[in-house]
């Protein structure tokens, strides 16, 4: 039973230590779940975020949803408007 709490516990300390975080917004990438091409229309999920972007032969502009479980948690909603922040 020891044997298995510590292990867990190193698997989580060894996660946590290879991600990497990117400044203030505290969302941490590394462990975040992105497909290998933009596929969607939009990122319709509370826990999603765009992670890139790409236009087809058509016109039609695809997105990258990246996933993290607790994005809620950590992230925060900058811009509700879409067009161009400064």
């Amino acid at each position: 039973m020891i044997l298995r709490v510590t292990a867990i516990a190193l698997i989580g300390l060894l996660t946590d230590a290879l991600a990497e975080f990117c400044g203030n917004n505290r969302i941490p990438f590394g462990i975040e779940e992105c497909p290998e091409r933009a596929e969607e229309k939009s990122c319709t999920s509370n826990t999603s975020w765009v992670g890139g972007l790409q236009k087809t032969i058509d016109g039609q502009l695809l997105l990258q949803c990246c996933e993290y479980p607790l994005m809620e948690k950590y992230g925060q909603l900058m811009f509700t408007n879409v067009g161009e922040n400064f």
